[in-house]
């Protein structure tokens, strides 16, 4: 099993299903909210000794949001899951070739140019989850567009 900082080469196919790496993106949410499935199923990953990170975009979206509206219980509860999971960052140059190849077949495929600008961080956030064998926590119907691709995805609040 790859740990939250290693990363594999691009695969046309999904990782081996025995991959059990999760990465939080917009769970994080729920978890900052106390959600008790969220919770719960988080413990349970643990407990198995599965890894959980939080994607580094989801941790960016989630802190400007935060600093926007001055929630401080939102920020001190950041910083309390800062000290419990790490930051996922997307530092491999694959991940942002594949990306690039994803943003571009999209493009090619008649994808809208204004859902195609939306999309840049969410090709990201796929393409580093895919490479890493890690399934998205999510609740973000958008990220089923790269199923095809080999994402897996988990929406924990189910």
């Amino acid at each position: 099993m790859l740990g939250c900082h290693e990363s594999r080469e691009f695969e046309a196919r999904p990782p081996a299903p025995n991959l059990a790496d999760y990465e939080i993106h917009s769970g994080i949410i729920e978890l900052l909210r106390n959600n008790p499935k969220v919770r719960h199923k988080a413990k349970q990953i643990v407990v198995t000794g599965d890894d959980i990170c939080i994607d580094a975009i989801g941790y960016y979206e989630a802190k400007r949001k935060a600093l926007r509206k001055n929630l401080s219980a939102q920020l001190n509860e950041l910083s309390e899951l800062r000290k419990n999971y790490d930051i996922m960052l997307h530092d491999n140059r694959s991940i942002f070739e594949t990306a690039a190849r994803n943003w571009a077949r999209f493009d090619r495929d008649g994808v809208k140019k204004d859902k195609l600008r939306r999309l840049n961080a969410d090709i990201l956030i796929a393409s580093n989850a895919i490479q890493k064998g890690h399934t998205l926590v999510t609740s973000d119907k958008g990220f089923q567009m790269f199923l095809q691709y080999g994402l897996k995805t988990e929406d924990w609040r189910k």
